[in-house]
């Protein structure tokens, strides 16, 4: 991989993993989980497409603990994570920026599934790892890949696809790098040791390509585009 591109697949995957440090017996947050934002959401399961998606909310997610004081964040684009906490006034919730202290919104349940928080809608998820959410809303699933079947799972292992146990979605575009949906396939569970491709969903297949460096800045990738089609994965089922 290039450096550039290592860089941001690193602060991809330092995303908040601390969200679920504390024990469940210390549960006192009503909140607790990873939330996604509804509208981002949307656009995932229409339009399939990360990159694209990324820009249409600021607010893009919340990860609360169970210990309502600490280890709270929210992601704005996928890229900043901002700590916070979450108080009690009366019978509402607020959300408060740590630094400076000051309150941001009100948070309330709507249902099991969906909280209000200002004037945005979040939807919980079910997985407990943060760097998992696109495995989870966009690739989990089976498919096949000429007469073998392949399954990609939400916790970010595929099986079936020979040379590679362990897939990783981008979802950070911003800061750099190239300008469509990006995938690392790997052996292992480094990222950074894998290979990268471009993907792109079709009703019925998710194609995965090669990417073509068009332009270097001594040994590094500076401009790239989709390449040769390495993997045509027809849909099973989701």
């Amino acid at each position: 991989m290039s450096h550039p591109f290592r860089f941001l697949w690193l602060i991809c995957y330092l995303m908040p993993c601390f969200v679920f440090a504390q024990t469940p017996k210390e549960a006192r947050n009503p909140f607790v989980g990873i939330w996604l934002n509804e509208r981002y959401l949307l656009d995932i399961q229409k339009n399939k497409s990360p990159y694209k998606a990324q820009k249409l909310v600021s607010l893009s997610s919340m990860f609360l603990a169970y210990n309502p004081l600490k280890y709270n964040t929210m992601g704005w684009h996928f890229h900043e994570w901002e700590p916070i906490f979450l108080q009690k006034n009366g019978t509402q919730y607020e959300v408060w920026h740590e630094n400076p202290r000051q309150k941001w919104c009100n948070i309330s349940l709507l249902d099991d599934h969906r909280v209000q928080a200002g004037k945005e809608v979040f939807v919980k998820l079910k997985t407990k790892d943060a760097n998992k959410i696109l495995e989870e809303v966009l690739f989990q699933g089976t498919y096949t890949l000429h007469t073998q079947e392949i399954t990609f799972l939400p916790n970010g292992e595929v099986k079936g696809l020979e040379g590679f146990h362990y897939y990783f979605p981008q979802t950070d575009y911003y800061g750099g790098g190239y300008p469509f949906d990006q995938i690392v396939f790997a052996r292992t569970k480094d990222v950074t040791k894998g290979q990268k491709f471009t993907f792109v969903f079709t009703q019925e297949e998710l194609d995965v390509y090669e990417i073509e460096c068009t332009r270097y800045e001594g040994q590094d990738c500076a401009e790239a585009k989709q390449g040769k089609l390495k993997y045509s994965f027809k849909f099973v089922r989701k």
